[in-house]
């Protein structure tokens, strides 16, 4: 089962609870605690979870650049 991993800049209250009622939510800081983590490391966290679904008003993560064939494709 896929789970959804939450960057930090988004409201936790008005996103996480309602995802957690339908799917397994975590922030990023959850899955690596006392880490500063950097936008540039994200996929490669990423990387280490089965079947993420990464959660982000960050445009810059839209970038062709970023993906990698272990990704599922974007619809």
């Amino acid at each position: 089962m896929s789970q959804f991993v939450l960057d930090d800049q988004l409201d936790i209250h008005e996103v996480l609870r309602p995802l957690q009622a339908w799917r397994t939510a975590r922030l990023l800081r959850e899955i690596r605690p006392n880490e500063h983590i950097l936008d540039d490391r994200i996929p490669e966290i990423l990387l280490t979870l089965k079947q993420p679904t990464f959660l982000t008003m960050d445009r810059g993560f839209g970038d062709s650049k970023l993906c990698h064939p272990g990704y599922a494709a974007a619809g």
